[in-house]
């Protein structure tokens, strides 16, 4: 099946595909495979750490965003360090320290809310 070349804004003739066309076409393939391995990764992160904090998963996602931040951690490399903490029990003391903090603001607003609501 020939690529519509003229769909790609090139050239009058729609059966021709250039070799620029394909090495872009690839370049885009190989982009959206990394974005959706990342978010994948993203994905498993959140879920361990709404586990270990028994978060909602926009709560988990808030944590693992933050964690980037403080640590000037990209958040892929983040999200790649927890899964891997959840497969080996081992996480660098910065971003340990960093995902505890997270945790306990979280755990201290949850435990304000309760009380909000039990005096309600």
């Amino acid at each position: 099946m020939p690529i519509d070349a003229g769909h790609l804004g090139h050239g009058p003739n729609k059966d021709e595909v250039t070799a620029e066309q394909v090495v872009k076409l690839r370049d885009e393939v190989q982009h959206l495979k990394h974005a959706v391995t990342s978010h994948e990764t993203v994905d498993q992160a959140i879920g361990v750490v709404l586990a270990l904090g028994q978060l909602s998963p926009a709560e988990a996602w808030d944590v693992l965003r933050e964690v980037s931040m403080q640590t000037n951690v990209k958040l892929r490399i983040v999200a790649e360090r927890i899964v891997e903490w959840g497969r080996t029990g081992s996480l660098d003391d910065a971003l340990r320290g960093e995902l505890e903090r997270q945790l306990d603001v979280r755990k201290r607003e949850r435990a304000t809310e309760d009380r909000a609501q039990v005096s309600e």
